[in-house]
């Protein structure tokens, strides 16, 4: 368990270091869809999942939305372009 820990630590610095955050947001977003293109979550579980602000995240968030690829509700993210958000973006 304690190496599982440590594994999940090392990733998240490396991505921290390495990726920029925009890249790192539109790709947790693409993966947390399940069959509905509603995300139930908050600004703030956001970043606690990718080790960032909520400031940066609500950022990033609203310069999503006014490209057209979300929409921001309270609790709740609606996915528009899943393509622009698509790892590769």
């Amino acid at each position: 368990m304690m190496g599982e820990r440590l594994t999940s630590v090392i990733t998240l610095i490396e991505e921290v270091a390495f990726r920029r955050v925009d890249s790192r947001i539109a790709e947790y977003l693409a993966n947390s869809i399940n069959g509905s293109t509603e995300i139930r979550t908050t600004h703030q579980k956001i970043a606690a999942d990718l080790g960032t602000s909520r400031e940066v995240v609500s950022r990033i968030l609203k310069d999503f939305e006014h490209q057209g690829w979300i929409s921001l509700s309270r609790n709740a993210i609606q996915v528009n372009n899943v393509g622009a958000l698509a790892p590769a973006h």
